[in-house]
């Protein structure tokens, strides 16, 4: 055992490996405790979060109770979380956290111990990732990223170590539950699918043959994967009635958007200069100096399938535009490009030490050399939105957003509470979950904030409004391209056909007359008035059973007030009032010929169409009646698909619809 002695204590001796062990413990006890400072969990978690409880509580795999839709993008994470709440009732949040923070440090662990030769001081590349703002964030956040860290960081060191013809069985599992984590992880599975196909024919005896091993071993590639993914496809298609994931076309997955894919690598490279720096200089120092090196390396064919599924993924990247989050499409690329420079670093430190020797001079200099690196892009990196204080071309950084910062003494109060309060979005959940209760009925409510409000609201009460979780909404074509998952319109007369129980409008004459507030509420503070949806009107004139109930409790004939408002409305318009509307009242009275005038009495409907006539003519008809006329039919048809009580003739008719209808 060769062994050094410090300076100055003549006795004491320290193992060179052992040293080089320590210094790796203490990097991952470090990367631990930047995991913590940076917890956090995103509004959009939430989303996932309602979807685990109903499926927990024995609701289905649903956001909204009575409507399948899969508005999540990693089922894999949904069942992981599903089976932790349910053996251990633990809240939803802080399991997200602390489990994020466990997945994370597995996989950091895994390349400090087993990403190298053992010879370096520790891996650069573990440096650079656990100082990486957007992979620390993304390690908690309630997303599924720390799963897809160490699932890919497994699955790269196997790869890499050339393990795909030794296990093509865990090659095809781990590729399996990568797609069912990240959809985009596909492109993995086809590059390996593509591997193992060009192994099958062999030459022999100047024959092109088949080799029967090699048929083998594509076949226990393809059997996780058929059994894992293809059986979730065709859940999924007899569930939900689709082909894929709602989430794919809200955020326009399959379109071309390379201008914003631009700008979300940009994003990325300008937020972390000294780490892109630091790995082109590494790269092209080993393209002049050692390429033959890397050759004659027997991790070298590893290298290049590692380079190639990273620039794959890159390419899908740059097509579809990435993520309006800051970095978090872009971590998979990260942690393959760290793994390779991992790779590349140590080749640099052979070629400039003797690392036979016994000497603690390399180790200790490469040491101080990443802690130097360690130092500058913790205290100097930081996303450029960060930095300009905000979103820059529809990139946001989603941690400085919604991340509530902490006391470190606090630590256990922050992580245990339910749902942050960011934005008051939390309370305005709470007051309808009360609104439900106090009336003893389920109720719906249009809000574009479905993760902090739709959790805190609880499973009465029906949330829309959000692509992700509607399928009508998330198959509308985009008029203008722009921050991803937030690009379409309101598309009204949509919302409204579907008659939910309290809705915002865009009538400010309805939205005046028709706000009534439950004042014993405990939550009724955070509904205050017309501002930013915080206080919706009564739209669903229809469900009479809530408007009687929700009349007795607020001690207001809501529809009498209704009523009396649009009377006085109708009887003192005049047309050169038209003009200064901010509205167009055409419209307005198509909308109120659809949700008002059905329910309202004969000398009101009487009075509209006298006034109709008046202003409009006799011919005139809005886009409200128009949908009504043209689409809601079509929409319904659908919504019976994904909606009550599921046979299994149902199921195979859902599965032909998706795959006919897509």
């Amino acid at each position: 055992m060769h062994s050094f002695k410090i300076p100055g204590d003549p006795i004491y001796k320290v193992n060179k490996s052992t040293f080089v062990f320590l210094c790796k413990i203490a990097l991952l006890f470090l990367s631990v405790n930047l995991f913590f400072d940076r917890s956090w969990v995103g509004e959009d978690a939430f989303i996932f979060f309602r979807y685990i409880d109903n499926f927990v509580n024995g609701h289905g795999l649903v956001f909204n109770l009575n409507e399948r839709v899969e508005g999540f993008t990693s089922p894999l994470w949904v069942f992981v979380l599903s089976g932790i709440r349910y053996v251990t009732h633990f809240p939803l949040r802080p399991t997200a956290i602390l489990f994020g923070v466990l997945l994370s440090t597995i996989s950091i662990a895994l390349l400090i111990f087993k990403d190298n030769k053992h010879r370096i001081f520790f891996p650069i590349g573990v440096v650079l990732l656990v100082t990486n703002s957007a992979f620390r964030d993304f390690a908690t956040s309630g997303f599924e990223t720390s799963q897809t860290y160490i699932l890919l960081v497994i699955l790269a060191l196997l790869i890499k170590h050339g393990k795909i013809n030794k296990h093509p069985f865990v090659i095809g599992l781990i590729s399996s539950l990568l797609i069912l984590n990240r959809p985009e992880s596909f492109l993995i599975f086809m590059y390996l699918a593509f591997i193992y196909t060009a192994g099958l024919l062999t030459f022999r005896n100047r024959k092109l043959k088949f080799d029967p091993q090699a048929i083998k071993k594509f076949v226990l590639f393809l059997l996780p994967v058929i059994i894992f993914v293809g059986g979730y496809q065709i859940f999924r298609m007899g569930y939900y009635a689709s082909l894929l994931p709602n989430t794919f076309y809200a955020k326009k997955g399959g379109e071309f958007y390379i201008e914003q894919g631009i700008n979300y690598l940009s994003d990325f490279t300008k937020s972390y200069p000294i780490t892109f720096i630091i790995f082109l200089v590494t790269l092209i120092s080993i393209l002049i100096n050692r390429i033959l090196r890397i050759v004659e390396d027997k991790y070298f064919v590893g290298r290049v399938h590692l380079f190639l599924m990273l620039f794959l993924l890159s390419l899908y990247v740059l097509y579809a535009g990435g993520d309006y989050m800051h970095g978090r499409s872009l971590l998979m690329v990260f942690i393959l490009s760290m793994i390779l420079i991992n790779d590349f670093y140590e080749l640099i430190l052979e070629s400039v030490a003797d690392y036979k020797g016994y000497s603690l001079g390399p180790y200790v200099a490469s040491g101080l050399f990443i802690l130097i690196i360690f130092f500058c892009v913790s205290i100097f990196q930081r996303p450029v939105s960060v930095r300009a204080g905000k979103q820059l071309n529809n990139i946001n950084d989603e941690r400085s957003h919604f991340g509530v910062k902490f006391e470190r003494k606090k630590f256990k109060q922050f992580l245990m509470q339910e749902i942050t309060p960011e934005f008051g979005w939390k309370d305005r959940g709470y007051y309808y979950k009360e609104v439900s209760e106090a009336v003893d009925l389920p109720i719906t409510v249009v809000n574009w904030n479905i993760g902090f409000f739709g959790y805190a609201a609880g499973p009465d009460v029906s949330v829309m409004g959000s692509i992700l979780t509607d399928p009508i909404l998330a198959r509308f074509p985009i008029e203008k391209r722009g921050k991803i998952g937030h690009e379409n319109s309101a598309h009204w007369e949509y919302i409204l056909s579907r008659k939910p129980t309290i809705s915002y409008t865009p009538f400010t004459q309805w939205n005046l007359n028709a706000h009534f507030k439950y004042q014993d509420a405990e939550h009724s503070s955070v509904i205050g008035d017309d501002s930013n949806d915080s206080f919706p009107p009564i739209l669903d004139l229809s469900n009479t059973e809530f408007i009687e109930r929700f009349s007795k409790l607020i001690g207001k004939d809501i529809k009498k007030s209704v009523d009396d408002a649009q009377h006085e409305y109708l009887k003192n318009l005049k047309q050169e009032d038209l003009k200064l509307l901010k509205y167009d009242a055409e419209e307005y009275f198509g909308f109120l010929k659809v949700y008002w005038y059905p329910y309202a009495n004969a000398a009101d409907k009487e009075l509209f169409n006298k006034r109709r006539a008046e202003l409009f003519g006799l011919d005139t008809t809005s886009s409200y009646e128009e949908y009504i006329k043209t689409s809601e039919i079509k929409d319904q048809q659908f919504f019976e698909k994904i909606s009550g009580p599921l046979t299994l003739s149902d199921f195979s008719r859902n599965i032909v619809y998706s795959i006919t209808n897509e």
